[in-house]
Order: structure tokens, then sequence, then C-alpha cells
């Protein structure tokens, strides 16, 4: 049987492994009995997780990682952060896997995993390490751990009085809302604040299309309880949100967010209520005429939206409707770069943040683009707070509507 290069890059990675484990020993070994004191302190009563039946088959899978390096090449975070803040995928999920009780010295690392699922796509194994994240992420949550607390505690606390979890509301979504429609347009809480004039122009769009769809007085869809590992099981906004859906008589759902899709497609009472799909996905289905764009457009792909979500055609559909084929960056499609965002509630440390979005708009000088369209609000915020103004960034949706020409 052959063997393909992820296996090739694997097998070479863990004899630099071994002989770097083997040269550590002969020169730094332990004292006698030290490094049974340090099992015993990792293992002590008080930091034992209880674990159900379910989270032991979960572990199974994740302790197959034979911490050969692949993800390493490909995580968008561990590279930026030069391994100071963020360690490797594969040395996060052996620690993780193996060391439960104390989760090993990757403890901080779940704190800045984006969940690109890039190191998922590239494990010559197949093991979900985003899912071990977020496994980590809810037995913490569960014993409410201070440093996790202090982290999520206000935006969770925001959301249980009914706020959204960036501020306070920029936009009036009554001005979008009918009795019935054949559609919902669910926002979020990122194009409720940060992104509000892109939600408003992409709305009006709509509106001009003559789509029937109405906005509700919605509540956060619970990504801050699934990006915590709070979880959505008993937040009340999920029924709330349900309930003003189903009282519309629409039977599909529209997002701009990417996280509110993956949400309401991947959690039961969402996903068994109505249909979900991308605004991307439901523009592509529309007939409607554009002025052609003035200048080359880049794109760049969110990563929930295309590897985690599987939208990938749709937006560049869109792009080549004003004339033009979509410049694709260096890393683009199911390689495509985290943008960075503190936004999508999982890159935590700012100067990790800054440093993947910094990556990712070097990619984007370097495509030669002055316009960056993407279709994410999370993505849409970090790379208009980046310092460099060279680029100017629309969502799609937004710069078809400056285009538009009604009646054709």
């Amino acid at each position: 049987m052959g063997l393909d290069l992820k296996s090739l890059y694997a097998i070479g990675n863990l004899g630099v492994h071994f002989w770097a484990h083997v040269f550590r020993r002969i020169f730094k070994r332990p004292k006698p009995g030290e490094e049974l004191q340090k099992f015993n302190s990792y293992y002590a009563p008080d930091l034992l997780t209880p674990l159900t039946a379910a989270d032991r088959e979960s572990l199974f899978g994740w302790e197959q990682c034979i911490n050969c390096g692949a993800c390493a090449e490909v995580c968008p975070v561990y590279r930026p952060s030069e391994a100071g803040s963020y360690r490797a995928p594969d040395t996060m999920t052996v620690s993780l896997s193996r060391s439960f009780p104390e989760f090993g010295p990757a403890r901080d690392s779940i704190f800045n995993c984006a969940q690109c699922g890039a190191c998922k796509a590239a494990c010559t194994r197949g093991i979900d390490i985003p899912g071990l994240v977020m496994f980590v992420r809810r037995k913490t949550m569960e014993i409410k751990d201070p440093r996790l607390m202090k982290l999520y505690g206000p935006s969770l606390e925001r959301v249980a009085n009914g706020q959204p979890v960036f501020g306070d509301p920029q936009i009036d979504l009554a001005e979008f809302r009918k009795e019935k429609a054949e559609m919902v347009f669910f926002v979020g809480c990122v194009g409720r604040t940060l992104t509000a004039q892109t939600t408003k122009k992409t709305l009006s769009f709509l509106r001009d299309l003559g789509a029937d769809f109405t906005t509700i007085d919605e509540k956060c869809a619970g990504c801050i309880h699934w990006a915590s590992g709070a979880g959505l099981e008993n937040y009340a906004g999920v029924e709330a949100n349900i309930e003003m859906i189903r009282a519309t008589g629409a039977r599909r759902v529209v997002t701009a967010d990417p996280h509110v899709l993956e949400i309401m497609r991947s959690h039961p009472p969402y996903r068994d209520a109505f249909e979900t799909v991308h605004l991307t996905e439901f523009l592509a289905g529309l007939q409607f005429k554009v002025r052609r764009a003035e200048t080359p457009l880049a794109y760049h792909d969110p990563c929930f939206l295309g590897r985690r979500g599987g939208v990938f055609d749709a937006p560049r559909e869109l792009i080549r409707r004003l004339g033009t084929e979509p410049i694709e960056l260096k890393h683009h499609g199911p390689d495509s770069l985290c943008c960075g965002s503190a936004e999508g509630t999982f890159i935590l440390d700012p100067a990790v943040a800054d440093g993947v979005n910094a990556r990712r708009m070097a990619e984007v000088r370097a495509s030669g683009a002055q316009v960056l369209l993407t279709e994410c609000p999370a993505c849409i915020a970090a790379f208009r707070s980046t310092a460099d103004k060279s680029v100017q960034v629309y969502s799609i949706a937004e710069y078809l509507a400056d285009r538009y020409i009604p009646g054709q």
C-alpha cells in the first residue's frame, strides 16, 4: 500500500521527535522520585474530572494522536504566535487526552483555538482536535473554572439579560419586520453591533430584490454558549428564537453569520425546526443584475462558512456576476486561513489574534487587490479594525447592493 504525502510527513516528523526525546533524556535526567511526585500531584483527588461513558469513548478517539506535527504546519494560530501563547494542535491533543485531570501544559491553549478545523483536515488519523478543545472547555465550564468565568462571564450575563454579546444593538430590526413571511433573516450578535451598517444595507438589498422575509426580535443564537463550553441545553434563548420564527410561518432561516449557521445546523432544536441556509446560498438562487466591478476583487473564505460549513461555490458565483473572477489568496478554499477575529469568541489573547490577522492581511496585500470581499460579520470586523487601511473590506451582499440595477 502506497503512502501519501501526509503519511510520509508524519513518519519523518516522528523520527525527529524520537531522537529529540532521546537526547533530552540523556542530557537532562530527572532526579530520583521527581516524576512520581509530579504524577501524584497531577492526579490528586481534587483534580480528577468526572467522565461519563460517552466522554471516555470520545477520549479513545483523541488518544490516537501520535504527535506527528502535521497539524502544526497548517494551524493558523500556532505559527503567528510562534508557540509563545499557543501550543501546537498535536502537542495540545497529546496533553489534553493523556493528562486529562490537569489538562497538561496545553491548558491555556484551549482559550485561543480558533476552531477553524484546519488541524482536523490535515490529521493523518482523522482526529477531531477542535472537538477535543471544546470538550475540555465544557468540562472546565462544568466546574466553573475561575479563568473561564472571567473570560466569558460578562458575555454570558449580557446574553442572559437579552443583549447581544458585543454591546448595545446598533440597528433597529423592526424596520424590516412583518407578521408573516416565507423566511426569517437571522442577523446574529456581531451583525447587530459591530457590522450594523453592513447588515442594514444587506436587509435593504433583500427588500429591493423582492425577497419575502422578516426579522424577529432575536436573542443571541447561542454561539457564546457553545464557544465558552456552557452549552445550549439550558439556554432559554434557543426556544425563544424558535417560537418567534414559528410565529412568522417561515420554514427557512437565512443568515449572513457562519457562526449562527453552524449553531442552527448542528443544534437539534434549531435543526429539527427549520432549514437554515447562508445568505450567499440564497442570493445565488436569485436572478438580478449588477454593474461591473471597477477593480479586481479578492475573496476570503471564512473558516466557519467554508471549511466547517462547506460553502465555497456560492460566494464565488456571486462575485462572477460582477464581471470578474475572484482573486484567490495564497491560502483559499479548504486551505483558507483564519481572519484572527476575537469577535468569534475563540481567540481571546489579543496578541495572538493580531498575529493571525497580520498573516492573513499580508496575503491580501500580496494578491494586489485593493478590495477584499467576504461573507462573515466577524471576519469583516477583524479586517476593518486592522491598522492597514490600504484594502477596503465589504461583505459580498453590500458590494452587490451598491451596484444593483433595479428592474432588470
